[in-house]
């Protein structure tokens, strides 16, 4: 679960700028990346 953050996201818009709030919530996140074979790939995928 990500928290709410306030004022993160910059907009510029008729020459201001805007900020507003990212709403937090669930997603997905890499944790590690790795270089496989295409064999080893198809396994982990499975």
């Amino acid at each position: 679960m990500y928290p709410k953050r306030l004022q993160v996201n910059v907009h510029h818009k008729e020459g201001k700028t805007k900020t507003t709030d990212d709403p937090g919530g669930t997603g997905f996140e890499i944790i590690k990346e790795i270089a496989v074979c295409r064999a080893c790939y198809d396994t982990l995928r499975e």
